[in-house]
């Protein structure tokens, strides 16, 4: 498969392993990079795997509390 090319929601569930169901929802709640191109939602493998990076690495943060400023939870 081309790294560029667009995928269906079901294609984009089968190469990730998550559910169809998730991914559209995390799609229209825009948490998700997505075209819609009518009625289907069309997606980039790569901008949803760094889409979710991000968010698992800022989630991960907000879990560790507030820095004292030296690089540690308080």
């Amino acid at each position: 498969m081309k790294t560029n090319s667009l995928l269906s929601l079901r294609a984009l569930a089968n190469e990730t392993g998550l559910s169809a169901e998730w991914l559209k929802n995390e799609a229209l709640s825009g948490h998700i990079p997505h075209l819609k191109v009518g009625r289907r939602l069309m997606f980039s493998l790569q901008a949803v795997r760094e889409a979710l990076l991000r968010r698992a690495s800022e989630e991960c943060l907000d879990e560790s509390g507030p820095s004292d400023g030296r690089g540690g939870a308080r």
